[in-house]
């Protein structure tokens, strides 16, 4: 009997210490994007990020310059081998004759 009452006993013990430590938990909601922000990283951060950005931009438009170039040299050799192709029949364009065979 003495060892029911000692149990009984812990165990509302435990469960009133459990219920005084929930009651001092705080929950709370924060907005990561304000504190970031106010973060003197950020900042330097944003900074750096512009800079790489402007270096990313710039090699972007040489890339496209470079393929409109290319683009502007095939529409060309398309229009050349199509207008050589209107005069003679047996031209293929890819450097073979009407036979399949190499003519070069």
């Amino acid at each position: 009997m003495m060892k029911n009452t000692i149990k009984v006993f812990v165990l509302v013990a435990l469960t009133l210490a459990a219920m005084s430590f929930s009651a001092q938990v705080k929950l709370g909601h924060i907005e990561t994007q304000k504190l970031i922000q106010a973060m003197p990283e950020w900042t330097a951060a944003q900074k750096t990020f512009e800079e790489e950005q402007k270096k990313v931009n710039t090699e972007l438009n040489g890339l496209r310059e470079q393929f409109q170039t290319k683009l502007g040299y095939a529409g060309y050799n398309r229009r050349r081998i199509a207008r050589i192709a209107a005069k003679n029949p047996t031209f293929s364009g890819n450097g073979y004759g009407s036979t399949g065979k190499n003519t070069k």
